[in-house]
């Protein structure tokens, strides 16, 4: 009886060399280890729409913004160089003109055109004025722009110190 004990330690032996034993983690490790990391993954998912939210929210201001201090320069501009600025309340327009040009701006439902330029802004409701007073159609020396009901909406504002020579060619 001892041959056949001594025969199954010389075949663990046997085994142990032509089969060394790796040292790894088990089955259960490995299910927790991958469970931990799909929870961080999903996180970083989360995470990640999160910031690209705000990301699309910051472009969409800045677009805004820079639609906004386009319109605003181009108005500033115009109102500084022009001679007569008048309403044309017929096609709902405002003309900036001079001996050289004449800059033609349509106020539409959902856009602003000027020349070439499109400026994609809904006018909410704009006022002009000569003299301080209301006026919609003929000269103008002040506009207003509104973009919002809301208190906070931008606003446009410009405006064109009056001349001798408005008022001798009224």
């Amino acid at each position: 009886m001892s041959e056949p004990a001594n025969k199954s330690k010389d075949t663990v032996q046997r085994n142990k060399f032509l089969f060394p034993r790796i040292r790894a983690f088990t089955l259960q490790e490995t299910i927790v280890v991958l469970c931990l990391t799909t929870l961080i993954l999903a996180l970083a998912f989360a995470v990640l729409q999160l910031v690209q939210g705000q990301m699309f929210a910051i472009e969409g201001n800045l677009s805004r913004n820079t639609e906004m201090n386009r319109l605003r320069q181009a108005l500033w501009t115009d109102f500084y160089k022009a001679d007569r600025i008048y309403v044309d309340p017929k096609e709902n327009n405002l003309i900036c003109e001079n001996a050289l040009r004449q800059i033609r701006y349509e106020l539409l439902e959902n856009k602003i055109i000027r020349a070439q330029d499109t400026f994609s802004m809904k006018p909410y409701r704009w006022k002009a004025t000569f003299e301080g007073v209301t006026t919609t159609d003929g000269m103008l020396d002040a506009l207003l722009l509104d973009f919002g009901e809301e208190p906070g909406a931008d606003r446009i504002f410009v405006f064109k110190p009056n001349t001798p020579e408005i008022h001798m060619n009224r």
